[in-house]
């Protein structure tokens, strides 16, 4: 929004982030330079003249021929604005200048010193006149966004200065850090674009039906247009958004207005001046354009669609609205080639010997503003899926995402922004990571780091491997949609990835050091949830199987974590007890190393009860907690555990026997059919006797 004249502007607008990936960090703003003037009269006066202005390159004279040579005429409704352009020394396009046509505010305080009517009682319509040097606007025209700065932009920054009575310092102008939105669809950017091609015939384009319209979308309307040119075209470019039907003087080239104007002759030579071309605001109308430049111009807006502003914004070079110099423009637009050409470029440049280094890097650079400008306006593919999956093999087979030495750190990181976009976009899931790492030659480099940084994630995995930051983060979802993240979510994923063997044993210490100490540093009491997730045994067996050493060493730290440094029998009950799955001979080790002496019995035997337990045998026919010391007396080895450490029951072995197998039972039953013998044998003796 533009503020009103007088008006102090307000704070920038905040960006509209894209679902993934994450925008860039704006660009800081930058302050230029712009000579001003002021043009009204005093109080007592009756004619319009500069009433102060700076004092540089610019004299009092320039400013006011500016002013009257480009102005709309009377106007009825403030504030409105002008933009023109004064030609330097040589006659070549030096400034761009900005009117702001406006009353003196009611205020006397922020009138400075400016009377609201004249002599004869008539309101003053002052002129706020800001010249900006082309070269600085072209220096700074394209933002990160790849959108050039429009006009409203530059209104926003100069809105709200008021130079001083008896000031003569040039005005320091701030521009915005990313540009104000245009129109992006529907008709009026048909429209635009139609307008667009109008004005390369030389013709004054008159807009009717905008009489309703604010004025801040009539300037809008203008950006679009100027957005569908060269950015070069600016330099001589002159619009208004609102000018008197009635003037026959007009010097605008684009202009806003109640009607048609009526036919004239072009001041010196006396010649009729060509009709206006009318465009209704709003209407769409087919226009027959003879100019061939002009019709030419307009076959290639439609051939490229919605990525003309994203394709002129750099094309800054001054152009003239003459017709040589149109033509020149025309036959000089830039024909882009698609992005699998793009990456087959690179691919040669990368792989051919002897290439000059500055050839490289101005390739790298172009394709980097080809995929740039690809990315900001291509409509979407037909199969963006498919698309996507040939520019990810073109990007991986190439290497492209290999340290590239012939390239500066600066000119990699712009090239990687593109190619991670374009090949792994919107987000970075664990499956791309594997394939940049793949292509990057095993280990990601450090401008290729700094490019992961800057792109959006997905998962859990890839953010971790891609950025790692530091444990105990908890601002929002790994995909940025605002919701909470629970402690247990980035260790979840990292179970899951080993569950169906998608994490890459590579991968897994990186991972698993990450979320336990995300873990131990986001929740206070970790033994719970640790202990759902089965200690994190199966996650160390997978990462380190031939490393048995290293798995005891890595469940002691979980251990740790969750129980503290030493362990008794209640915390060893509970460890083997909350098991669902086999315990593994680390967690066994693990567990032994952090008791006493005196438990690493019990450990063994709560070690193979869990055994047992995983295998399908009831709790009920599993041995005593406690070994009574008369069964020590005992001959029967087989009633007995062995004393050596647990040997684990074979995998996908399931107890599938009857409880009689059991020695407990089998002596239980000895017992009583001896009972029942020697109490048979009693009566039949009993029998014997009493006979």
């Amino acid at each position: 929004m533009i503020p009103a004249a007088g008006e102090t502007s307000g704070p920038t607008r905040p960006d509209v982030a894209a679902a993934r990936p994450r925008p860039p960090e704006a660009p800081p703003r930058r302050t230029i330079a712009a000579e001003w003037a002021l043009w009204g009269k005093e109080a007592h006066e009756t004619g319009y003249h500069v009433l102060r202005c700076s004092r540089g390159a610019l004299r009092e004279k320039d400013f006011s021929e500016a002013i009257t040579r480009y102005s709309p005429g009377q106007l009825d409704r403030l504030p409105q604005y002008t933009v023109s352009w004064i030609p330097g020394a040589n006659r070549e396009p030096e400034y761009i200048a900005l009117g702001v046509h406006e009353l003196a505010p009611a205020d006397p305080q922020q009138a400075g010193g400016r009377s609201r009517v004249d002599a004869v009682g008539r309101d003053i319509v002052f002129v706020r006149l800001f010249c900006l040097r082309y070269a600085d606007l072209a220096a700074h025209a394209v933002t990160y966004r790849n959108q050039a700065l429009g006009y409203q932009d530059l209104i926003q920054a100069v809105a709200g200065i008021q130079p001083p009575a008896g000031a003569t310092e040039p005005a320091r102008v701030t521009l915005p850090p990313e540009p104000s939105p245009i129109i992006s669809q529907g008709s009026l950017r048909k429209q635009a674009e139609q307008v667009a091609a109008l004005l390369l015939t030389g013709r004054q384009v008159c807009l009717l039906g905008a009489d309703d319209i604010p004025v801040a979308e009539r300037l809008r309307f203008v950006d679009t247009v100027m957005a569908m040119l060269p950015y070069g075209l600016r330099a001589t470019m002159s619009a208004a958004t609102w000018a008197s039907s009635t003037s026959q003087e007009l010097k605008l080239r684009l202009f806003f207005t109640s009607g048609r104007r009526a036919g004239g002759r072009l001041p010196g030579s006396g010649r009729a001046r060509a009709e206006d071309f009318l465009v209704e605001w709003g209407h769409l109308d087919e226009i027959d354009i003879t100019d061939q430049a002009a019709r030419l111009y307009q076959l290639w807006l439609k051939d490229v669609k919605r990525e003309a502003p994203a394709m002129l914004a750099d094309q800054v070079d001054p152009v003239r609205f003459a017709a040589a110099d149109l033509r020149r423009m025309v036959g000089n637009l830039p024909k882009d080639k698609s992005v699998l050409a793009t990456l087959e470029d690179l691919g040669r440049n990368r792989n051919a010997a002897g290439l000059d280094q500055e050839a490289v890097r101005e390739a790298a650079k172009e394709a980097a503003k080809r995929l740039r400008r690809y990315l900001a306006g291509a409509d979407m593919p037909a199969d963006p899926i498919e698309t996507q999956l040939k520019y990810r093999r073109r990007v991986c087979d190439y290497g492209l995402l290999a340290d590239d030495g012939r390239l500066s750190p600066q000119r990699k990181g712009e090239l990687y922004d593109q190619l991670l976009r374009v090949a792994f976009g919107p987000a970075l899931s664990y499956d791309g990571f594997c394939e940049i790492e793949q292509s990057a030659g095993g280990r990601l480099h450090t401008s290729l780091r700094s490019a992961l940084a800057r792109f959006g994630v997905s998962d859990w995995l890839s953010f971790i491997l891609a950025r790692p930051p530091q444990p105990g983060f908890r601002s929002g979802g790994v995909a940025g949609d605002g919701m909470p993240v629970l402690p247990g979510d980035p260790l979840d994923e990292v179970m899951r990835g080993v569950a169906q063997q998608t994490l890459l044993p590579r991968h897994g210490a990186t991972v698993l050091e990450w979320a336990l100490r995300d873990l131990s540093s986001s929740l206070g009491q970790p033994g719970a949830l640790l202990a759902a997730r089965e200690y994190l045994q199966s996650a160390y067996e997978y990462v380190y199987r031939d490393d048995l050493d290293t798995q005891v060493r890595q469940l002691r730290r979980v251990l740790g974590v969750a129980y503290g440094d030493k362990l008794g029998k209640a915390e060893i009950e509970k460890i083997f007890g909350q098991l669902t799955g086999r315990p593994t001979p680390a967690l066994e080790r693990a567990v032994a190393s952090l008791t006493a002496a005196r438990h690493r019995e019990f450990v063994r035997r709560q070690a193979y009860r869990a055994h047992l337990r995983a295998q399908g045998v009831p709790d009920w026919a599993t041995y005593p907690k406690r070994e009574h010391r008369w069964r020590r007396w005992l001959p029967w080895h087989w009633t007995r555990r062995h004393r050596a450490s647990v040997t684990p029951p074979p995998d996908g072995a399931s107890f599938q026997g009857s409880q009689w197998e059991h020695p407990r039972i089998v002596i239980l039953a000895a017992i009583v059919i001896l009972a029942f013998l020697v109490t048979c044998f009693v009566l039949v003796l009993s029998l014997i006797q009493h006979l």
